[in-house]
């Protein structure tokens, strides 16, 4: 009878103890959609041949501006992992003029929109998520020679993305997230044409601060 008279109250803590940790606990599994917004600096890494002086057109400025989009998901929890896939689609302001102090003092840079389809692992800790996540990047951005005269080139670019960041639980439905991107994207050639026409190449990337907020079913 005494150990009965320890072991039941014993049995009642746990128990309050188990169910009080499950309701600290968010759930992942399950679609989401939600919006982004946050700030995006672009670097084209453009470069030109030489030209017959010898000067050197290259220049490789900070384009920076704000973006903002949609994305949406489906994350699988099982045995305190979270996978996860997920899309976005992104417009973004991120744009630098020329440098009227360089030899190449006519080219501006303009990051149209960008978009991503990443893997997600993260490691949930009660309602928050750490979380890693890779995969595709998509970029669309223009090249445009400013002097009177001359054209504009807009290119779309594929690579890859890295990053991570926190997401945590505001009731049952909602999540609120910080996360980083870099993104790598593939070399590609063009040309502008004006008076005559001059080829370029642009081996761009992009590092993205935002936050987002989610709506899961």
């Amino acid at each position: 009878m005494s150990f009965i008279k320890y072991v039941i109250p014993a049995m009642a803590i746990l128990a309050s103890t188990t169910a009080n940790a499950s309701a600290n606990e968010a759930q992942w599994g399950g679609p989401y959609i939600g919006a982004h917004a946050g700030y995006t600096s672009f670097k084209p890494d453009y470069s030109e041949p030489l030209d017959e002086d010898g000067l050197d057109r290259n220049t490789n400025p900070n384009a920076q501006g704000i973006s903002g989009g949609v994305l949406a998901g489906y994350n699988v929890q099982a045995k305190g992992i979270v996978l996860g896939i997920e899309a976005d689609f992104g417009l973004t302001g991120a744009d630098a003029g020329p440098n009227a102090t360089s030899d190449n003092d006519y080219s501006a840079f303009d990051l149209k929109w960008n978009g991503h389809l990443r893997a997600r692992v993260g490691y949930p800790i009660g309602k928050t998520l750490i979380f890693a996540a890779g995969g595709l990047a998509v970029a669309h951005a223009q090249v445009d020679d400013v002097d009177a005269g001359w054209g504009e080139e807009c290119d779309t670019y594929t690579g890859f993305t890295i990053g991570g960041g926190v997401e945590h639980a505001v009731g049952e439905k909602l999540t609120v997230r910080a996360e980083y991107l870099f993104d790598k994207y593939g070399k590609k050639n063009g040309s502008i044409s004006g008076e005559y026409t001059y080829p370029y190449s642009v081996d761009p990337s992009t590092h993205t601060i935002r936050a987002a907020v989610a709506y899961r079913f």
